[in-house]
Parts: C-alpha cells; structure tokens; sequence
C-alpha cells in the first residue's frame, strides 16, 4: 500500500472502534473523535399496558389510562414550526382523532392508533438527559406497550450494548405488518397515514434531549418494498435537517450487498449478523438516496 491507502485504511479501523456517539460526521474529524465504546447490559424493563384506553377526544393531556400510564390523544397537540410546515402538504393528518399516545410508569413511551394493531408510529424508552439513540425501521410488526417481538428485542440489546441511555423506534412507513409484502400498495397507501408518521419524527425531535441523538438507520432491502418508502426517507431527512440535529447517522456493520443499511432481525441468524456483534460505521443518508435516482 501507499501511503494514502494506509492512512484510509488506519481511519477505518478507527472508526470501527468508534463508539455510536463519535463516528464523524466527516472524514475530516476522524482524529478529534476518537472515542471506545462504552459496553453496558439490557436493563430488562418491562412492557405493562393491553389495550387502548377508551378516551374521548379533547379529553386533558395528563388523564390516567389502564394501569397508571398517561394517556393522550395526539389529535388534540397543535402543532407548531417545522412540524407544522412540512405537514402542511399531508393535511389530513390534522384530524387523525384514533392516534393516541401512552406512556407507562417505566418510561416506555408508544404512540399508535387507538385500535392498536393497525399502525405505530412511536416505540421506545428516551431518556430525558441525552444519549439517545433514534432507529429508523421499514414499518412495525407486533410489538408495543403488551409485548416486544424479535426485531424490538434485538434493537434493545444493541442499544444497550453501545451504551445508550434510550432509545426510541421509528419506522420509514408505520403501518404494522409481519410480512412487508403485505403493506399497501402505492394505490392504497392513506397521505393521512404517511402525514402523520412525518408528524412522530417531527414531535421526537423537538425534544432538547433528542438534538444529539445517534441515528441509526436500520431498514436493510425493505425500502424497496414499496416506492413510497423511498418518499418517506427524503421527508424524513428533510425534517432531520429543518430541526437542527446534530446526531450521527450510522449503521450497524457493512451494507447488504444491494448497498442497504443492515435489518436488526436478519433472516439468516448467523451470529456475525446479528446487530450487537457488529461495529457501527457512518451511514451517508444524503449519498444513500442518491443512489435511489441513478440509473
């Protein structure tokens, strides 16, 4: 090698060894930000609600649900700056009346519609003094406030393993569906549906302590699914960008061989795929989408 290539490669390996938090935000920074990961264990909370509080609509903010958690009916939060400009194209979510937001006694926060099976927009545990971690799936299966499901679990074990005090889910598209095949077409896809998903990753990031959080970008080949996924990322980074986020995007270890960030639940369980034996690498959003309009 010459010396270009052995400098490439030593940032490399640096950056392999850098922890979710430090991974620069261009090759420039490598040498200010070398940091080693900070290894903690799951903390095991646990998942305590059943079922969607019957709730009228308007009804106070701070209104107990089942079992102690607050409960809140999303329709009834104005919404304000950027949330309220990008939605503005999505206007039907203004008046999505069955999306209700629960959070339980142990922090754990859902937001979904009030069935409580046909979309989940909002999963996670944040922690309200940073160093947070926002993954950004496909679209959800099964898990909530009642139970977790694989990818949920694999997700926790991961962010406690990179030393993430929270962490909060989101998903390019929110309808639940254990088979991706499944999900609407781009004839059936509701633009109230996607409006509001687009609010959820708007609400989180309006959090002080969410301005800094990693970014993990955990789709893998489902983006391809479904076209509008595809819109969905470009909305959603757009709103990234409007919000003033000053996190790392990153994935967990390298690309599929169609060049997309790797799924926390892999359909081959080989243990060197599995998401916390992996390092986690810069994930170039705006270079990933680009990639989307080559021929």
């Amino acid at each position: 090698m010459d010396m270009k290539q052995l400098a490439t490669e030593h940032a490399r390996r640096q950056q392999e060894q850098m922890s979710w938090k430090d991974i620069p935000r261009t090759e420039g920074e490598i040498q200010e930000n070398l940091t080693s990961s900070r290894l903690s264990q799951p903390d095991g909370s646990s998942m305590i609600l059943d079922s969607c509080s019957p709730m009228g609509h308007g009804e106070a903010d701070n209104s107990t649900g089942i079992l102690g958690a607050s409960v809140k009916h999303v329709g009834e939060v104005p919404m304000k700056g950027l949330a309220e400009d990008i939605l503005k194209r999505y206007p039907e979510c203004i008046t999505t009346d069955d999306t209700v937001e629960r959070e339980a006694a142990d922090g754990t926060v859902c937001r979904e519609s009030c069935d409580g099976k046909s979309c989940r927009y909002i999963l996670g545990k944040p922690s309200k003094t940073g160093d947070n971690i926002i993954v950004i799936g496909a679209n959800p299966s099964s898990a909530g406030l009642v139970k977790s499901d694989q990818t949920m679990d694999n997700i926790v074990k991961t962010v406690a393993r990179l030393g993430a005090k929270g962490y909060v889910v989101l998903n390019l598209w929110p309808d639940r569906s254990g088979n991706p095949d499944l999900l609407p077409n781009e004839a059936e896809a509701s633009r109230a549906v996607m409006g509001e998903n687009l609010r959820a990753f708007a609400d989180v990031l309006a959090k002080p302590y969410m301005k800094e959080a990693g970014v993990w970008a955990a789709w893998g080949g489902l983006i391809e699914k479904r076209p509008y996924m595809v819109e969905s990322l470009r909305l959603i980074v757009a709103i990234f960008k409007g919000s003033g986020h000053r996190g790392n995007w990153f994935q967990m270890g390298e690309s599929t061989k169609d060049g997309h960030p790797r799924h926390p639940n892999p359909r081959i369980k080989k243990p060197e795929l599995l998401p916390w034996n992996m390092q986690p690498r810069k994930f170039d959003v705006d270079e990933y989408l680009a990639s989307f309009d080559r021929p």
